[in-house]
């Protein structure tokens, strides 16, 4: 029977277990999480998780598999009763390892303003710390060369609707995204190793080019929408892409450029595109 606090729960206890082709290990692991939906109708759901040790076939790109350490996890994810005019929802994921921190946090603010528009704000962000990741190919020897990685990344999406009849509608769409990635603590592994473990990682030097990236974005477009007749529709998009992206050496304080990317040069393109049903 429902409570005066919670409305309905469910707790599960989960074990799974993948392998690919080659038989590595790639992920696997052990949780515990509960759903609730409360008596106001806010639900949320909360998950502890343990991931032994693994192989990431996907980092380097050619099949060469990295080992990864074993890591602890917790999962939230919060969301207010759906019913309401203005709704919201967070979700994040931390993930800690030996030395390291993933960090992610995504949201979701939904604003019924009008019975014909609705209004969508979208945060986002981003801190990892502490885990190899891969950097190049050295063009000399082929090697693989890893760094450990520090990254951060914030951005926010707008987007909204307005809805002139069922069949006419404009949409509004913007993104503002910034992001910062450095590497140090470099090593190196032969190519010829397609399973790579973290002890076969051998300190090297930082690689003569730039392996440090920041950059900044402000995406925006419309795109009206005209059903002339069932099956047949006019577009008409409208859209605007500025940025800037700067490359650095083996740095800690890279900082993204907001105002280099916000003040730079545009590309905008007017598209028209009519699809018609005979």
């Amino acid at each position: 029977m429902p409570g005066t606090i919670v409305r309905e729960s469910l707790t599960q206890l989960e074990f799974f277990y993948w392998r690919n082709w080659r038989g590595e290990r790639i992920n696997g692991g052990y949780q515990v999480n509960t759903q609730v939906v409360f008596a106001n109708y806010w639900q949320m759901f909360t998950e502890l998780h343990w991931r032994p040790a693994r192989f990431d076939d996907r980092e380097v790109g050619d099949g060469t598999a990295l080992e990864r350490k074993g890591r602890f996890g917790w999962e939230l994810v919060l969301e207010t009763d759906p019913r309401q005019r203005v709704t919201a929802s967070w979700s994040q994921a931390a993930y800690f390892v030996s030395h390291g921190l993933t960090y992610t946090g995504d949201g979701d603010v939904t604003f019924h303003a009008l019975p014909q528009l609705d209004v969508e704000l979208l945060p986002s962000v981003l801190v990892a710390y502490g885990e190899p990741r891969y950097v190049l190919t050295d063009p000399d020897t082929g090697d693989h060369v890893f760094g450990q990685q520090r990254a951060f990344a914030a951005g926010t999406t707008l987007r909204a609707t307005y809805t002139f009849t069922p069949r006419v509608t404009l949409q509004l769409y913007g993104q503002l995204f910034g992001e910062r990635v450095t590497y140090t603590d470099f090593a190196r592994v032969a190519a010829s190793d397609r399973e790579v473990e973290l002890r076969d990682l051998v300190s090297t030097s930082a690689p003569a080019t730039d392996t440090s990236t920041s950059r900044a974005i402000l995406n925006a477009s419309f795109v009206f929408r005209w059903e002339l007749r069932l099956g047949s529709t006019l577009y008409a998009v409208y859209s605007r892409a500025q940025g800037a992206d700067r490359t650095f050496g083996s740095l800690d304080g890279v900082s993204i450029p907001w105002t280099r990317g916000l003040g730079a040069a545009s590309t905008q393109v007017f598209l028209l595109k009519l699809s018609y049903w005979w």
